[in-house]
């Protein structure tokens, strides 16, 4: 599956044209989700695709303040 500019998939994410599952599974944490689902052993949804990114978010956030 071809890689989505990151940008782009923000556009199309906050005009409400794609969910969170295409947002993931469209983008460069495609491969991360599918082995945090494949670990919980759940299927895509919008639930757990927005849990995810909102995990991802909050990790990456924190080590822009607080680098190892």
């Amino acid at each position: 599956m071809k890689v989505r500019d990151f940008g782009e998939l923000v556009q199309l994410r906050n005009e409400g044209k794609i969910g969170y599952v295409d947002f993931l599974l469209k983008g460069v944490y495609r491969d991360e989700y599918l082995q945090w689902l494949d670990e919980r052993d759940e299927k895509p949804n919008e639930d757990n695709a927005e849990l995810f990114f909102e995990e991802t978010e909050a990790s990456f956030e924190a080590s822009l303040f607080y680098p190892n």
